[in-house]
Protein backbone atom coordinates (compact mmCIF):
# COMPACT_ATOMS: atom_id res chain seq x y z
CA UNK A 1 0.00 0.00 0.00
CA UNK A 2 2.60 2.45 0.73
CA UNK A 3 4.48 1.80 -2.44
CA UNK A 4 0.84 2.10 -4.55
CA UNK A 5 0.72 5.45 -2.56
CA UNK A 6 4.14 6.80 -2.77
CA UNK A 7 3.36 5.88 -6.59
CA UNK A 8 0.19 7.49 -6.85
CA UNK A 9 2.04 10.50 -5.02
CA UNK A 10 4.54 10.69 -8.06
CA UNK A 11 2.04 10.55 -10.55
CA UNK A 12 0.06 13.49 -8.74
CA UNK A 13 3.61 15.41 -8.80
CA UNK A 14 3.81 14.80 -12.28
CA UNK A 15 0.43 15.73 -13.28
CA UNK A 16 0.90 19.08 -11.11
CA UNK A 17 3.72 19.41 -12.74
CA UNK A 18 2.77 18.94 -16.55
CA UNK A 19 -0.04 21.43 -16.42
CA UNK A 20 2.20 23.74 -14.25
CA UNK A 21 4.53 23.89 -17.65
CA UNK A 22 1.20 23.99 -19.70
CA UNK A 23 0.11 27.23 -17.99
CA UNK A 24 3.68 28.55 -18.54
CA UNK A 25 3.55 27.22 -22.20
CA UNK A 26 0.20 28.52 -22.67
CA UNK A 27 1.00 32.55 -20.76
CA UNK A 28 4.10 32.36 -22.85
CA UNK A 29 2.44 31.79 -25.76
CA UNK A 30 -0.22 34.37 -25.08
CA UNK A 31 2.55 37.29 -24.25
CA UNK A 32 4.75 36.50 -27.28
CA UNK A 33 1.19 36.50 -29.86
CA UNK A 34 0.49 39.86 -27.61
CA UNK A 35 3.79 41.26 -28.26
CA UNK A 36 3.32 40.19 -32.11
CA UNK A 37 0.45 42.29 -32.30
CA UNK A 38 1.37 45.43 -30.76
CA UNK A 39 5.03 44.88 -32.91
CA UNK A 40 2.93 44.65 -36.19
CA UNK A 41 0.61 47.65 -35.21
CA UNK A 42 4.20 49.54 -35.11
CA UNK A 43 3.41 49.65 -30.71
CA UNK A 44 7.27 48.66 -30.49
CA UNK A 45 7.17 49.98 -26.82
CA UNK A 46 4.44 47.52 -25.82
CA UNK A 47 5.97 44.37 -28.02
CA UNK A 48 9.26 45.01 -25.95
CA UNK A 49 6.86 45.17 -22.67
CA UNK A 50 5.25 41.78 -23.96
CA UNK A 51 8.21 39.77 -25.19
CA UNK A 52 10.61 40.55 -22.44
CA UNK A 53 7.64 39.53 -19.46
CA UNK A 54 7.39 36.13 -22.35
CA UNK A 55 11.28 35.59 -22.02
CA UNK A 56 11.52 35.74 -17.59
CA UNK A 57 9.22 32.82 -18.01
CA UNK A 58 11.53 30.59 -20.16
CA UNK A 59 14.33 31.37 -22.24
CA UNK A 60 13.76 31.54 -26.21
CA UNK A 61 15.80 32.60 -28.87
CA UNK A 62 13.01 33.35 -31.46
CA UNK A 63 11.49 35.79 -29.09
CA UNK A 64 14.82 37.19 -28.39
CA UNK A 65 15.31 37.87 -31.91
CA UNK A 66 11.66 39.14 -31.67
CA UNK A 67 12.81 41.28 -28.89
CA UNK A 68 15.83 43.03 -30.49
CA UNK A 69 13.77 43.43 -33.41
CA UNK A 70 10.96 45.29 -31.90
CA UNK A 71 13.75 47.34 -30.11
CA UNK A 72 15.52 48.09 -33.41
CA UNK A 73 12.09 49.45 -34.96
CA UNK A 74 11.43 51.54 -32.25
CA UNK A 75 14.80 53.51 -31.97
CA UNK A 76 14.43 53.71 -35.93
CA UNK A 77 11.33 55.13 -35.38
CA UNK A 78 12.15 57.21 -32.50
CA UNK A 79 14.85 58.40 -33.96
CA UNK A 80 12.99 59.90 -37.38
CA UNK A 81 10.37 61.44 -34.90
CA UNK A 82 13.19 63.49 -33.77
CA UNK A 83 14.45 64.10 -36.96
CA UNK A 84 11.07 65.46 -37.76
CA UNK A 85 10.45 67.36 -35.42
CA UNK A 86 13.60 69.33 -35.70
CA UNK A 87 13.61 69.39 -39.45
CA UNK A 88 9.61 70.88 -39.19
CA UNK A 89 10.96 73.64 -36.75
CA UNK A 90 13.86 74.21 -38.91
CA UNK A 91 11.42 75.09 -41.64
CA UNK A 92 9.12 77.00 -39.28
CA UNK A 93 11.81 78.88 -37.93
CA UNK A 94 12.87 79.41 -42.09
CA UNK A 95 9.46 80.75 -43.06
CA UNK A 96 9.30 83.12 -40.31
CA UNK A 97 11.99 84.72 -40.75
CA UNK A 98 11.33 84.37 -44.51
CA UNK A 99 7.77 86.50 -43.83
CA UNK A 100 10.11 89.10 -41.82
CA UNK A 101 11.76 89.29 -45.00
CA UNK A 102 15.58 88.10 -43.44
CA UNK A 103 16.35 86.42 -46.53
CA UNK A 104 19.83 85.27 -45.80
CA UNK A 105 18.92 84.58 -42.18
CA UNK A 106 16.05 82.50 -43.50
CA UNK A 107 18.03 80.59 -46.09
CA UNK A 108 20.76 79.54 -43.27
CA UNK A 109 17.65 78.23 -41.11
CA UNK A 110 16.30 76.28 -45.28
CA UNK A 111 19.41 74.54 -45.41
CA UNK A 112 19.62 73.27 -41.57
CA UNK A 113 17.06 71.34 -42.55
CA UNK A 114 18.28 70.09 -45.70
CA UNK A 115 21.20 68.92 -43.91
CA UNK A 116 18.44 67.18 -41.17
CA UNK A 117 16.75 65.45 -44.23
CA UNK A 118 18.96 65.39 -47.53
CA UNK A 119 15.68 64.01 -49.25
CA UNK A 120 13.35 66.95 -48.36
CA UNK A 121 12.27 68.79 -52.05
CA UNK A 122 10.35 71.95 -49.79
CA UNK A 123 13.53 73.53 -48.15
CA UNK A 124 15.41 73.51 -51.76
CA UNK A 125 12.55 75.17 -53.65
CA UNK A 126 12.30 77.46 -50.74
CA UNK A 127 16.12 78.34 -50.73
CA UNK A 128 15.87 78.85 -55.20
CA UNK A 129 12.87 81.40 -54.52
CA UNK A 130 15.36 83.20 -51.97
CA UNK A 131 18.47 83.03 -54.10
CA UNK A 132 15.86 84.82 -57.33
CA UNK A 133 14.52 87.06 -54.60
CA UNK A 134 18.04 88.45 -53.45
CA UNK A 135 19.03 88.76 -56.81
CA UNK A 136 16.19 90.98 -57.47
CA UNK A 137 16.95 92.88 -54.57
CA UNK A 138 20.61 92.90 -55.75
CA UNK A 139 19.35 94.40 -59.29
CA UNK A 140 16.84 96.79 -57.97
CA UNK A 141 19.15 98.54 -55.41
CA UNK A 142 21.89 98.86 -58.25
CA UNK A 143 19.01 100.26 -60.93
CA UNK A 144 17.85 102.42 -58.30
CA UNK A 145 21.54 103.00 -57.65
CA UNK A 146 22.25 104.12 -61.37
CA UNK A 147 18.85 105.85 -61.54
CA UNK A 148 19.79 108.34 -58.39
CA UNK A 149 23.52 109.19 -60.35
CA UNK A 150 22.04 110.00 -63.36
CA UNK A 151 19.46 112.28 -61.97
CA UNK A 152 22.56 113.60 -59.32
CA UNK A 153 24.67 114.08 -62.73
CA UNK A 154 21.66 115.93 -64.46
CA UNK A 155 20.97 118.78 -61.68
CA UNK A 156 24.63 118.79 -61.55
CA UNK A 157 24.77 120.13 -65.26
CA UNK A 158 21.61 121.90 -64.97
CA UNK A 159 23.43 124.19 -61.80
CA UNK A 160 26.32 124.65 -64.45
CA UNK A 161 24.46 125.57 -67.06
CA UNK A 162 24.89 122.33 -69.25
CA UNK A 163 21.43 122.23 -70.20
CA UNK A 164 21.28 120.07 -73.03
CA UNK A 165 23.88 117.63 -71.12
CA UNK A 166 21.54 118.23 -68.53
CA UNK A 167 18.42 116.88 -70.54
CA UNK A 168 21.05 113.86 -71.45
CA UNK A 169 21.16 112.27 -68.29
CA UNK A 170 17.79 112.79 -67.39
CA UNK A 171 16.82 110.62 -70.00
CA UNK A 172 19.33 108.15 -69.44
CA UNK A 173 18.02 108.20 -65.90
CA UNK A 174 14.08 107.54 -67.57
CA UNK A 175 15.67 104.63 -69.66
CA UNK A 176 16.63 103.28 -66.45
CA UNK A 177 13.65 103.27 -64.51
CA UNK A 178 10.41 104.63 -66.53
CA UNK A 179 8.22 103.47 -63.90
CA UNK A 180 9.70 107.17 -62.69
CA UNK A 181 7.70 110.49 -63.58
CA UNK A 182 10.90 112.54 -61.63
CA UNK A 183 12.87 112.63 -64.96
CA UNK A 184 10.25 113.60 -67.38
CA UNK A 185 9.26 116.72 -65.06
CA UNK A 186 13.10 118.39 -65.10
CA UNK A 187 12.96 117.40 -69.10
CA UNK A 188 10.19 119.79 -69.66
CA UNK A 189 11.86 122.19 -66.96
CA UNK A 190 15.01 122.09 -68.30
CA UNK A 191 13.24 122.34 -71.96
CA UNK A 192 11.45 125.53 -70.88
CA UNK A 193 14.71 126.98 -69.34
CA UNK A 194 16.30 126.67 -72.77
CA UNK A 195 13.31 128.04 -74.43
CA UNK A 196 12.84 130.76 -72.13
CA UNK A 197 16.76 131.39 -72.76
CA UNK A 198 16.54 131.42 -76.23
CA UNK A 199 13.86 133.91 -76.37
CA UNK A 200 15.74 136.28 -73.90
CA UNK A 201 18.71 136.04 -76.49
CA UNK A 202 16.15 136.65 -79.54
CA UNK A 203 14.72 139.49 -77.30
CA UNK A 204 18.26 141.08 -76.96
CA UNK A 205 19.40 140.59 -80.53
CA UNK A 206 16.27 142.41 -81.54
CA UNK A 207 16.72 145.44 -79.11
CA UNK A 208 20.56 145.87 -80.16
CA UNK A 209 19.46 145.86 -83.44
CA UNK A 210 16.94 148.85 -83.02
CA UNK A 211 19.32 150.35 -80.55
CA UNK A 212 21.76 150.66 -84.09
Amino acid sequence: NEIAIEKLAAIQLKLDELKQNAELEAKFKKLVDEGDVSSKALKYEEAIGKYSEALTLKANAEVEKKKTDAENAFNKLKNQKETKEKFDLAMKEGDALLTANKLEEAKAKFTEAIGIDETAQLPKDKIKAIDEKILANKSAKEKEEQFNAAMEAGNSLRSSGKLEDAIAEYKKAEGIDKTKTEPAKKIKEVQDEITALAASKSAEEKAGKFSE
